[in-house]
């Protein structure tokens, strides 16, 4: 996992110095928040995705917050926090259908089976979450020791 981190904090960096406050960010934020749920560290986890959330809004990106709204979702039911998930499921499905399900009807399957696709980390963050810790090898070839 050092290899991501060293990528996020190069992306992070990038974007601040580019002074870029976008949906973009609120992407990267994902992409965080989905590094610190592997790591098991869910606090800071929920606190980025919780600003990617609010940047998101602001920025008007529907899919960076399905995205994102899909990984607190998933940091929530890791911790039992049923109910606390209930605003945010109808809020998806709210933009779903609003952003997604628009348009031409003969659409609307395949749009339901990549809603399907999106979703279906959350059935694993039910059983447990297997994925904490594991480890993916960079191909960059930049020293990752230096973040």
């Amino acid at each position: 996992m050092l290899e991501a981190g060293y990528h996020l904090s190069r992306a992070s960096a990038t974007f601040a110095r580019a002074g870029q406050v976008s949906v973009g960010v609120a992407v990267l934020d994902g992409t965080w928040t989905r590094y610190y749920s592997r790591l098991g560290r869910l606090d800071e986890a929920e606190r980025i995705a919780i600003s990617g959330l609010k940047l998101s809004r602001e920025h008007t990106g529907p899919r960076a917050e399905m995205a994102l709204l899909v990984e607190l979702i998933t940091i929530l039911l890791r911790r039992g926090q049923w109910f606390s998930v209930i605003p945010l499921v109808l809020r998806g499905i709210w933009l779903f259908c609003n952003v997604e399900a628009t348009g031409n009807l003969r659409r609307l399957p395949r749009q339901c089976v990549t809603a399907m696709r999106r979703l279906a980390p959350l059935v694993g963050s039910l059983r447990g979450d297997s994925r904490i810790g594991q480890v993916v090898r960079c191909p960059c070839g930049a020293d990752h020791e230096q973040t």
